[in-house]
């Protein structure tokens, strides 16, 4: 009987279960609270400032590929018809304003927190959207 005891104990112990006090949580005091607090706070506020680069970074790169994409149009235009090239460069035309628009929000996007910041990045990733469909409407305009 002592050695079922014993055994049991044993296989208490290695199960991870405190035994008399052994492994007892220290005492939560407000100084640990306000630590982990300030850790928490910190790590989400370094969390958010990646966030903001890495999608800072992909805008930038998606601006690129649309101001390509306007030059690419742009020299298409001599290859149009007479009435079809008002119209195209037209469309030019507002590609490039939503373009500049796009940039300046991203510029603003530097200096934005908080909830302003979801706002301006749901702003820019709609931009970018309508730019590319904007884009794909030009295109569809060349025989």
């Amino acid at each position: 009987m002592k050695l079922i005891w014993a055994t049991g104990l044993f296989v208490l112990g290695i199960g991870g279960l405190p035994l008399g006090g052994y492994g007892a949580e220290p005492a939560v005091t407000t100084d640990t609270i306000a630590k982990d607090a300030r850790e928490t706070l910190e790590a989400t506020q370094q969390y958010t400032a990646q966030q903001k680069a890495a999608f800072q970074k992909t805008a930038r790169e998606e601006l690129e590929v649309i101001q390509r994409q306007i030059l690419s149009l742009q020299s298409k235009v001599g290859q149009a018809s007479a009435s079809a090239r008002a119209e195209l460069q037209q469309s030019i035309d507002a590609l490039e304003v939503k373009k500049d628009a796009t940039r300046k929000q991203l510029d603003e996007l530097k200096s934005t927190t908080g909830s302003k910041w979801d706002d301006v990045k749901s702003s820019i990733h709609t931009a970018l959207d309508e730019m590319k469909r904007s884009y794909r409407e030009a295109l569809s305009r060349f025989p």
